[in-house]
């Protein structure tokens, strides 16, 4: 950080002259992947998938904290 005087602060520099620049053209956004392809969704037991469903993120979590702690070990 660096202290300066207010006497020290040059102000006679000229402004800048801003200039307007057009928009660009909007592009299309592409509909992002579903995480849940649709053949997963039919068919099977509705309860084991929604379970699968509730557990995922959690279960996760668990395994990176536990990986982090060091009580796992990955190997390549």
């Amino acid at each position: 950080m660096t202290a300066v005087l207010y006497d020290e602060v040059v102000t006679a520099t000229p402004a800048r002259r801003l200039r307007a620049v057009p928009a660009p053209a909007p592009t299309p956004v592409p509909k992002p992947a579903s995480r849940w392809p649709e053949h997963r969704l039919v068919g099977g037991d509705p309860l084991v998938m929604g379970a699968a469903r509730l557990l995922c993120v959690p279960l996760r979590q668990l395994y990176a904290a536990l990986w982090r702690v060091g009580v796992l070990e990955v190997g390549a």
